[in-house]
């Protein structure tokens, strides 16, 4: 046991003396990530989700950068890429197994 030294309560492992601990409302790392700061997948988001403008049967549409993307890869699955096939085959697997079939 450790001795009071005017302490109120016990000092040790895990209860560390009152005057070092935080105080309420203090953060144990005040200069941390600064506030607005975002992560990469929101970054990746904000960033797909920006509009575009394309030109589809001689007209001009605003779509954002994600549709632009699928649409792209689709068009060149058309085509016979075997890349972009591979890619979208998989995205479909990937949406078809999150959907699970409802059994009546």
């Amino acid at each position: 046991m450790s001795r009071n030294n005017g302490h109120d309560y016990e000092v040790g492992y895990g209860k560390p003396p009152r005057n070092t601990q935080f105080k309420k409302g203090q953060s144990g790392n005040p200069r941390g990530r600064p506030s607005g700061s975002k992560n990469l997948a929101t970054l990746v988001s904000v960033a797909l989700n920006e509009p575009v403008i394309v030109v589809e049967n001689g007209g001009r549409r605003k779509i954002n950068k994600r549709e632009a993307i699928i649409k792209q890869l689709v068009n060149r699955s058309t085509k016979a890429d075997w890349r972009a096939i591979k890619i979208l085959l998989d995205i479909v697997r990937e949406i078809e197994s999150r959907v699970e079939p409802e059994t009546g």
